[in-house]
């Protein structure tokens, strides 16, 4: 019994040096919870003044988690005066899923306007995954005023409508409708990488062999070359997270109108206390090229065709023309990028988030807006 105890040790050190010194080590499954948290008012949010690590074969990022619960550098709640403050809100994209904090397009931005002189900028990340208008009403509500922003410019993510269906069904809201808070979705606690087991929970936040071992016992248990995740019914807004993406989306409106429901409470807020607003829509690797984003496999896409850009981007040019907000549709600087440079790289293979060289992308465009006026 001893001896067994010996060789399952060694075998466990021998495993952990070669998980770690090869690029498959799953940094993702092991450092997901250690900077973020379950939030009872905005569902999921950043643990203040964490750290962490998120990675995959593509990338390696480094999270450090601020005071204010932000993926961004340490700001005083209070704003300085004579700076110039704009809030930046959106999902995964925003957050810088796969480049580290310096290459995000929101640090670009906020470099780009302080080399002009005059105002001092800050230009602050808010993104968090998975949050869509619902949440970011909410995040603003509760963190947002605080900061005293002269402008907060919102991504709106074509996932955005199916996040919102989702989480309206854990809301809470008051008598005239408006949002109080979201808790218990699922997305956080619900999420297969969470066990309630303590031994569980430690080695796979601590052990990367571990963690190796899990996934590969979880592919014996799948179906080998699977190519479409069986666990989505496409179309179904229940679990189709490209569910925009369809031809003629079902009930499109009608999730779409709750979304726009979500974002007009936000530009109402805004607008009660001074602030600008910017929306900004932007394409999906599908809708630009025929073979970045490879993994689009599994949502039943197919590699080699370029998809349509979709009722999404009409409805919300649409909506800000009806309310009056300022809106910049990102989908043609994509489309004119790719075409003027066929070899850029402009999405993740595996997860389809922007590449260092879309986030220079985006910052340029957007500060060629905010320049505007």
């Amino acid at each position: 019994m001893t001896i067994f105890i010996l060789v399952l040790f060694l075998t466990g050190i021998i495993g952990e040096i070669l998980v770690r010194m090869f690029k498959y080590k799953p940094f993702n499954e092991m450092t997901f919870f250690q900077f973020r948290q379950s939030d009872p008012v905005l569902d999921h949010s950043f643990i203040p003044n964490s750290r962490g690590r998120l990675g995959s074969k593509e990338y390696r990022t480094v999270y450090k988690i601020n005071s204010l619960g932000f993926r961004d550098y340490e700001y005083n709640a209070k704003k300085p005066l004579g700076t110039k403050r704009i809030l930046v809100l959106g999902d995964s994209f925003v957050e810088g899923y796969g480049v580290n904090i310096d290459d995000t397009f929101v640090k670009i931005l906020e470099k780009k306007l302080n080399k002009d002189g005059g105002h001092k900028y800050e230009v602050i990340n808010c993104g968090m995954l998975s949050y869509s208008p619902i949440l970011e009403y909410l995040q603003l509500k509760q963190k947002g005023l605080a900061l005293s922003p002269d402008l907060v410019v919102l991504f709106l993510d074509q996932s955005d409508i199916q996040d919102d269906y989702v989480y309206a069904k854990h809301a809470v809201f008051d008598e005239k409708g408006r949002i109080l808070a979201v808790s218990h979705s699922g997305f956080f606690v619900g999420r297969p990488k969470y066990s309630r087991i303590f031994i569980d929970r430690f080695l796979s936040s601590h052990s990367g062999f571990y963690v190796y071992l899990k996934q590969r016992i979880r592919k014996l248990h799948g179906k080998k070359d699977k190519r479409i995740d069986d666990t989505i019914t496409f179309g179904d807004i229940e679990s189709d997270r490209l569910f925009f993406a369809r031809k003629n989306p079902k009930d499109f409106q009608k999730h779409w109108g709750d979304t726009a429901f979500y974002l007009s409470q936000i530009n109402n807020l805004l607008k009660e206390n001074g602030i600008d607003f910017l929306i900004v829509t932007y394409p999906y690797a599908h809708q630009i090229d025929p073979y970045e984003w490879s993994s689009r496999t599994s949502w039943g896409l197919e590699v080699g065709l370029t998809y349509p850009k979709g009722v999404y981007f009409e409805a919300a040019e649409k909506l800000c023309g009806l309310e009056k907000i300022k809106y910049l549709d990102l989908y043609g600087a994509f489309k004119n990028f790719k075409e003027e440079n066929k070899n850029a790289k402009l999405f993740y293979s595996i997860d389809g988030h922007w590449t260092k060289e879309s986030h220079k992308l985006v910052a340029e465009k957007l500060y060629n807006e905010l320049i505007k006026g």
